[in-house]
């Protein structure tokens, strides 16, 4: 992926959780690239179910754009956190 990256230097990336590690994310981070993750299968999972431990470590990881099936949840995760307006 690195090489990808240096080659054609995207303002945004895709991460699937085979290349989502602490050191992809700083990486990234670095040269200001924006990742957007998905939360769909065991993140959404748990944000029904009322846990949103998993979603908010997306977040406080780096994640800027998150595909999810609970957009309702996510918005009040985000605005009580004060991560969205």
């Amino acid at each position: 992926m690195k090489e990808a990256i240096r080659v054609f230097n995207p303002s945004i990336v895709h991460i699937d959780p085979t290349f989502y590690t602490k050191e992809m994310m700083d990486d990234l981070k670095a040269r200001n690239i924006k990742v957007w993750i998905n939360a769909l299968g065991k993140v959404d999972i748990s944000i029904a179910g009322g846990n949103s431990s998993l979603f908010m470590e997306l977040v406080e990881n780096g994640a800027n754009v998150i595909q999810t099936d609970q957009p309702e949840k996510m918005l009040k995760l985000l605005k009580s956190a004060c991560l969205h307006l």
